[in-house]
């Protein structure tokens, strides 16, 4: 390496340390988001950056520790006694505990979908390149050569990193309920970057919905595969960013002839190769980019001779209970404040069982 390069390397890490120490000094943390429950609001492998505040109010999205982890919802309200009271904004419920204040880490300045998978990546990535570019330079490669070995490498790194991760493709399944017409219904929701399509359900990143699936594998299990559902222009995009290794490979020079050789210039007989190694790796790039999953799961319910039960596949209980009708269920209360009062508990089946309930035996 020159004395330039040296140099410049130097510079580049003095200024992304001073950076750095700048930014953690002002209070702001980073964090990518890992689950679901922010809906679109922040997708899974949102960037957030959080920062702290004087005040916090409704809507506000924070970041605060529980234990050993860090979650992200949005505040709600605050109790008496000054917690603030958060929820996720897929889910019906408040979370279990208020947020104390010294619990807090900040609110939310900017919420960067597709950035937290970056920042997940980042240490592979780097980690990865530097490899490849080692081993680059170890033998009696030529120019040409160590080119071939960085840009397939360096393509290969992301492939990898792409599988490990899966930020393009991927749904997740919330919950599944036998279907009254046959099937199962999934509550699903898009964790991944690309639009996807669930049995014909368009689901942008972040967004959910209850698709009714009826396919059976061998096994009996009710199976789910989404696929890809990018516009004309996105699908142009993502082949021009797989592409990018191949250009790359254009830019490769031959070593200078010295005198007048006596078999074919060292570009005929490297370029076939080069392009050949170059095919592969783009052809890697293209599956991890566009990688799909399916999704099973086995439609049950617990029967005895006078009543049937199954899981729902719904935030709210009233939603569940509405979907049954009138002779779906037997009845359902809310789990309210009027156990102790005399009208009892509304059920909320439309069937008329009014009843009282207790929390002690």
């Amino acid at each position: 390496m020159s004395r330039k390069a040296v140099l410049w390397t130097a510079v580049a890490t003095a200024v992304a340390v001073l950076a750095a120490s700048l930014f953690l000094a002002s209070g702001c943390r980073l964090f990518a988001v890992m689950s679901p429950s922010m809906g679109q609001a922040a997708p899974v492998g949102t960037l957030v950056v959080s920062q702290p505040a004087d005040t916090y109010v409704p809507g506000d999205v924070i970041s605060f520790a529980r234990g050993e982890r860090v979650y992200t919802h949005r505040v709600v309200g605050v109790d008496a006694s000054g917690g603030l009271v958060t929820r996720g904004d897929l889910n019906a419920a408040d979370d279990p505990l208020p947020v104390a204040r010294p619990d807090v880490i900040g609110r939310a300045v900017l919420l960067a979908p597709g950035l937290g998978w970056v920042m997940m990546a980042a240490p592979w990535l780097v980690l990865g390149a530097l490899l490849v570019y080692l081993l680059s330079l170890a033998g009696a490669l030529t120019r040409p050569w160590r080119w071939v070995v960085r840009i397939s490498g360096w393509t290969l790194v992301v492939a990898l990193a792409a599988l490990w991760l899966r930020p393009w493709i991927n749904l997740t399944m919330l919950a599944f309920v036998p279907a009254q017409e046959g099937g199962v219904l999934m509550h699903v929701v898009n964790t991944g970057l690309f639009p996807l399509d669930a049995e014909g359900t368009r689901l942008a990143s972040g967004q959910d919905a209850v698709v009714h699936v009826t396919g059976q594998d061998a096994g009996g299990r009710y199976t789910l595969s989404p696929v890809p559902a990018l516009e004309l222009w996105q699908r142009l995009v993502v082949m021009l960013v797989c592409l990018v290794p191949f250009a790359a490979s254009f830019l490769v020079r031959p070593e200078p002839v010295v005198g007048t050789p006596s078999r074919p210039p060292a570009r005929s007989r490297s370029t076939p190769v080069v392009v050949g190694v170059l095919v592969v790796a783009v052809v890697a790039a293209v599956a991890a980019t566009n990688q799909s999953l399916s999704l099973a799961s086995y439609g049950a319910t617990v029967r005895n001779s006078a009543n049937a039960a199954g899981s729902r596949t719904f935030f709210k209980c009233v939603d569940a209970v509405r979907s049954l009708g009138t002779s779906g269920s037997y009845g359902a209360w809310a789990m309210g404040t009027s156990r102790t009062t005399s009208q009892g508990e509304t059920d909320l089946s439309g069937n008329g069982r009014t009843a009282r309930y207790s929390t002690t035996a």
